[in-house]
């Protein structure tokens, strides 16, 4: 194996994207798992140390949560669940920090 490779067991999963956590050693590895999105975080070895699952709609890492926008086309949502810097466990919680609609441009 390369040495800058990562050897990530899927099953079945298909991959979504990948995305590094600014100033930390972990990495978000999206796989679509039915009408789902979920999201293992791991280590530069490949470790998983955690995993959220949600809807089909990217999550975007910040130094100590994961972001994630989601919706219908009327209405949208913004949530945060945080993330452990040191240990790159998700909390046990998400919280929802925005609802609402999405405006159609006026032509």
């Amino acid at each position: 194996m390369v040495r800058d490779s990562i050897r990530i067991e899927m099953a079945g999963l298909q991959s979504a994207g990948i995305v590094a956590v600014p100033g930390s050693p972990w990495i978000i590895l999206s796989l679509v798992k039915s009408s789902l999105l979920q999201h293992r975080i791991i280590d530069r070895q490949g470790r998983e140390v955690g995993r959220i699952t949600g809807p089909l709609s990217p999550v975007r890492p910040s130094g100590d949560a994961l972001w994630q926008s989601g919706g219908g086309e009327a209405i949208k949502t913004i949530t945060r669940t945080p993330l452990d810097p040191s240990s790159g466990r998700p909390g046990s919680r998400t919280d929802t920090v925005y609802v609402g609609c999405a405006r159609r441009p006026v032509s």
